[in-house]
């Protein structure tokens, strides 16, 4: 109901996570899904990681955080599958590193329809439309910490994935609380006791 009528936050913290970066980057990634990875910076996609036999492996989010830098982040239980299939998938000659940053990285899920207003209390940077539209990515400063914010939402309204430096995840979520109670902000999770 919070992120229905309100705004909820989400500890996302589990979630597996692997930086591709390096010239080949794109390449290795477009290669490896069943989409087209984002051309340009700050794109997102939604995939299907597919295998060598062209089977599905795991869904993954794709960002592109920078020309030669892709973010993946999937289900926990995928992370040494998806990391041993783009390790096998880098060709001779290709100049590119997969590397897990799961336990580099925490994350939270911000949403419901009053989230921007939230996420406007503790950062500077711009979060209407025209700036920050759905499915882009980009980093923000959120309590004295470098946050690679992601504009989706896995529960239908307008929300936000924050992923954040392990070690400044509580100043996170605590300004994240402290800017939501204003607005009825509410602790949730996968599985609801109501």
């Amino acid at each position: 109901r919070a992120v229905r009528e309100r705004v909820g936050v989400m500890d996302l913290s589990s979630f597996a996570k692997i930086d591709v970066h390096g010239p080949d980057a794109h390449t290795l990634v477009e290669r490896s899904i069943a989409n087209r990875a984002p051309r340009r910076v700050g794109g997102i996609a939604l995939a299907p990681l597919l295998n060598r036999r062209g089977t599905v492996e795991a869904e993954v989010t794709v960002a592109r955080l920078a020309d030669d830098r892709f973010y993946l982040v999937f289900a926990a239980f995928h992370e040494q599958k998806v990391r041993d299939l783009l390790q096998q998938s880098v060709r001779d000659g290709e100049q590119v590193s997969v590397e897990v940053v799961s336990e580099r990285y925490g994350a939270l899920a911000l949403s419901g329809p009053r989230s921007r207003d939230v996420l406007r209390a503790v950062t500077q940077a711009p979060l209407g439309n025209a700036a920050f539209p759905w499915l882009t990515a980009r980093e923000i400063d959120v309590a004295g910490s470098t946050v690679r914010a992601l504009r989706l939402s896995y529960q239908g309204e307008l929300g936000y994935e924050l992923h954040a430096p392990m070690e400044t995840m509580a100043a996170v979520y605590d300004a994240l609380w402290q800017a939501g109670e204003t607005h009825g902000i509410a602790n949730c999770s996968l599985v609801s006791s109501e």
